[in-house]
């Protein structure tokens, strides 16, 4: 197998038995780490050069790459391809058309289905098709069907001059659900949120970003942020590889990655012909002559040919339960009171509900004077009814029982 990683990050969509023979990363830090890891690749800086004429490319079977999903993702601006980061897909096609491979691997956001009611993806679909990739597949993959406790739902596109290795990407996961050998209950939350959902998650982590420092965790009677190297190893990589760097740029390098056993196992499942395929008809006839242009966004898993969409169906994902493994219980990176202090009053003030067990140990560590002093009585009691029964709710403010309520 020969292939092209572009906007390569610190990998993890790639085979794992053939490095690629070209890589393309323009940051300094990831590369550092790549050339580690693939001594024998090329590596290009920035795609333009690739997409040059002046370069030559080998002829290869593949070309991969998750184009950047700022503009696409629910966290970032949603603007499709009228951001100036997305359409840097374009250059994912002019590689591929320069290359002659036979199959592009894509990466992004399950967003990408619901942009502009499915009209940005039925333009993917378009372009693929219109450079002679015809046969389209798309799945979305969560990370924790592999093991990793690390709620990361990410999309896969496989378009071929190939039907059947279109449909080989939906090969069924076999990766066996372990239990965790330790028990312990450990929750996690994006302490950074409040005016939204805190994503608070039992014995797994919400998705890891590519700003900021990484959800929090709490376990017995402790809260701290999830660490760089324990986002790497939610990633499915080995924190030892990654000395010399900081924590910042390794929680950058987190959050940007395909969770690396994902991207082995659509790099593996491509190769191995799947027959035993389930396929809906949902939009039959021409899709592109007839400018419906619309794709169904409730179609997590689809093929399209001949212009036509199928929805797949797939088996129920199994996911794992099991952040209790992956912690370092001797890390003391603990929260501070100020964060602590900022969560509840942003949360209060959102109305947004936050899991009682985690909102009671919130207020024991950073005492309740020292709450009232950031939040008015009214958001305080809001907070509380949002969370607690009226019997717990009393049990947790005892002692403020009569000026709040």
């Amino acid at each position: 197998m020969r292939y092209i990683s572009l906007f390569t990050g610190i990998g993890g969509l790639e085979s794992n038995n053939t490095k690629p023979l070209v890589v393309c990363e323009k940051d300094i830090h990831c590369k550092k780490y790549l050339q580690k890891t693939f001594k024998t690749s090329e590596y290009i800086d920035d795609i333009k050069d690739i997409t040059s004429s002046k370069r030559s490319l080998p002829k290869v079977d593949i070309v991969t790459g998750g184009w950047p999903c700022q503009d696409l993702s629910v966290a970032g601006e949603r603007k499709g391809f009228k951001g100036v980061k997305s359409v840097l897909f374009y250059d994912l096609l002019k590689v591929a058309q320069r290359s002659k491979c036979e199959t592009v691997i894509a990466e992004n956001v399950p967003n990408l289905l619901n942009i502009d009611s499915g009209g940005v993806f039925a333009t993917v679909l378009s372009e693929f098709a219109n450079i002679g990739y015809k046969y389209i597949g798309w799945r979305t993959v969560n990370t924790r069907s592999f093991n990793l406790p690390h709620q990361r739902r990410r999309l896969f596109i496989v378009a071929s001059k190939s039907e059947q290795v279109a449909k080989n990407l939906f090969n069924p996961i076999k990766k066996r659900i372990s239990s965790p050998k330790n028990t312990t209950q450990v929750n996690s939350f994006y302490h950074t949120a409040g005016t939204h959902s805190i994503c608070f998650s039992k014995n797994y982590t919400p998705t890891l970003k590519v700003s900021g420092s990484g959800p929090a965790i709490q376990y017995k009677n402790n809260i701290r942020r999830i660490s760089a190297n324990e986002a790497l190893k939610l990633q499915g990589f080995n924190p030892n590889k990654f000395k010399d760097i900081t924590d910042t740029q390794k929680y950058s390098m987190a959050g940007n990655a395909v969770s690396k056993p994902v991207g082995n196992f659509i790099f593996d499942a491509i190769e191995k012909d799947f027959f035993d395929i389930e396929l809906n008809p949902v939009h039959t006839g021409d899709l592109f002559d007839e400018r419906v242009n619309i794709v169904d966004s409730r179609i997590k898993n689809g093929l399209y040919k001949d212009g036509s969409i199928y929805e797949v169906t797939l088996g129920k994902e199994n996911l794992c339960e099991n952040l209790s493994d992956f912690i370092d219980y001797n890390d003391n990176n603990f929260l501070s009171n100020t964060a602590i202090l900022g969560l509840l009053r942003r949360s209060a003030k959102a109305k947004k509900i936050i899991d009682r067990s985690l909102l009671s140990l919130m207020i024991d560590i950073v005492s309740m004077d020292a709450l009232l002093e950031e939040v008015s009585k009214d958001d305080i009691n809001s907070l509380v009814n949002n969370s607690f029964s009226s019997t717990l709710k009393k049990g947790l403010l005892n002692d403020y029982e009569e000026s709040l309520f």
